[in-house]
């Protein structure tokens, strides 16, 4: 039996079983590959055929920085892979030493950093810190062997390098499990899964609810995510939520199957997004994973999301700060079971013919194929 190659995956930042790397990439990479995944593991072991090499996560960023940074190198040398696959910014400068090294290595940009840098307020001086960014990742960009982006609209921040755009769509076949034909004739569930924090207007989306309960709208919602103590403390001096709380579900992170299995009875999707420059021109991943499963949606008004929702006619769109009208368009949406049934077909035919993983999938094939054959 011929040997597989190694190829490596490396993070310091993402959730143990991140969708993107653990479930789209290292999962489909298995097929042809032996493949590790460094990351924030309590313990080695192995995972859906993932040789997972675990590092004491810490809360502490300089500790992170410090102490994992350098472990994830060790471990990732170890390993002796022939490619290595960076996820975070804060590991170009592995990537670089193992170029040094010889090794081939993927910078796979999940986001617009320089953006992200901003936004961060632990940040003390952002403007250094994202020229700093830019000269480390600029480095990065002249000696790495391939660069992945996972949105089309990062490519005119680097107009120069070659990239390719590996995007976040469902794994339809997984999902597929989790359809369910008279969704439209359900009482109104509201459906959410993923961060519950002020950027996913987890405030908004409150205060939207407890406006349809004033109306004497009979309704029910399930949020799926992490919540931060900062979040956990508002919601305790927040009005709308002391008013609606008896209608919510809040169940913590869990991975997607186990989350989606908690939509069976949901009849629309939340999906929305407060705007700030990243988050404009980037899709969140559950839009198109409530369209896999033929769940109708709302989400925000940006050009980037209306080419999805209103191009396909699956999703309804509006604006993201503004609870009054996120409640009027999911009055409109609850009231009218069959237009909620055409956007639920609609939405799954979308996603198998555009927006289906497997067609992803290829590319990154494509990508390591060629490098490794060079």
């Amino acid at each position: 039996m011929k040997e597989r190659t190694k190829i490596c995956h490396l993070s310091t930042v993402h959730l143990p079983f991140d969708t993107r790397v653990f479930h789209r990439e290292c999962i489909s990479l298995s097929k042809e590959y032996e493949v590790y995944l460094v990351g924030n593991y309590c313990k080695d072991k192995i995972e859906s055929g993932i040789h997972l090499k675990g590092i004491k996560p810490y809360s502490s960023r300089l500790k992170r920085i410090l102490i994992n940074i350098p472990k994830v190198m060790w471990k990732g040398v170890t390993i002796n892979a022939r490619l290595y696959h960076i996820h975070d910014p804060e590991l170009i400068p592995v990537g670089i030493l193992l170029r040094m090294m010889g090794k081939k290595v993927i910078y796979d940009i999940h986001e617009n950093y320089s953006q992200v840098i901003k936004l961060k307020n632990w940040v003390p001086f952002p403007a250094l810190a994202i020229s700093a960014y830019k000269i480390v990742e600029w480095l990065g960009l002249k000696i790495f062997s391939g660069i992945i982006l996972s949105e089309d609209s990062y490519k005119k921040f680097y107009p120069k390098t070659e990239t390719v755009t590996i995007h976040n769509f469902a794994f339809i076949d997984q999902l597929r499990q989790f359809r369910v034909e008279n969704r439209h004739q359900m009482p109104a569930h509201l459906f959410y899964m993923g961060s519950l924090d002020e950027l996913y207007c987890i405030m908004e989306m409150l205060e939207a609810i407890s406006i349809l309960t004033k109306k004497g709208i009979a309704i029910k919602c399930t949020m799926l995510g992490s919540m931060s103590k900062d979040i956990r403390g508002k919601l305790e001096y927040s009005t709308a939520y002391k008013e609606v709380k008896h209608l919510i579900e809040f169940l913590p992170y869990m991975k997607s199957e186990e989350g989606y299995a908690k939509s069976l009875t949901a009849t629309i999707g939340l999906c929305l997004v407060n705007k700030n420059a990243n988050s404009y021109e980037s899709y969140p991943r559950k839009m198109f994973e409530y369209m896999s499963i033929g769940l109708p949606f709302i989400t925000s008004d940006f050009p980037l999301y209306k080419n999805v929702a209103e191009k396909h006619q699956c999703g309804v769109c509006v604006n993201p700060s503004s609870p009054s009208e996120i409640a009027a368009d999911l009055e409109k949406m609850i009231n009218d079971p069959a237009k909620r049934e055409l956007m639920g077909k609609n939405a799954i035919k979308a996603a198998e013919e555009h927006f289906d993983w497997k067609h992803e999938e290829l590319k990154l094939h494509e990508l390591y194929n060629t490098l490794l054959t060079r």
